[in-house]
């Protein structure tokens, strides 16, 4: 299991794909600058949040891959079934 916290985040997760509108109350509060904390079985590692935008339901260029050491949070927004809220967070030094 691993846990993400953060600026009023405190989540337990199996996976890193993140679904579901229980996320975006959490995840739309972060700003760039902020950071969270990954924590897996095998060590813990602080990101820092990069960016947060608001993408249509059909746009898929937030999952591209990166050549940073990045996570691509996505989620859905409450009462807009037609977009996506994306936060990027690039791992602290």
């Amino acid at each position: 299991m691993s846990t993400i916290t953060g600026p009023g985040i405190t989540r337990s997760i199996f996976t890193l794909c993140f679904t579901g509108e229980r996320w975006s109350g959490d995840l739309i509060r972060l700003t760039s600058g902020e950071q969270i904390t990954y924590q897996t079985p095998l060590g813990v590692k602080i990101y820092q949040v990069t960016g947060t935008r608001i993408v249509s339901v059909n746009d898929l260029s937030p999952l591209t891959g990166s050549v940073e050491n990045q996570l691509t949070l996505v989620t859905c927004v409450a009462n807009r079934p037609d977009v996506r809220l994306i936060v990027t967070v690039k791992q602290a030094l």
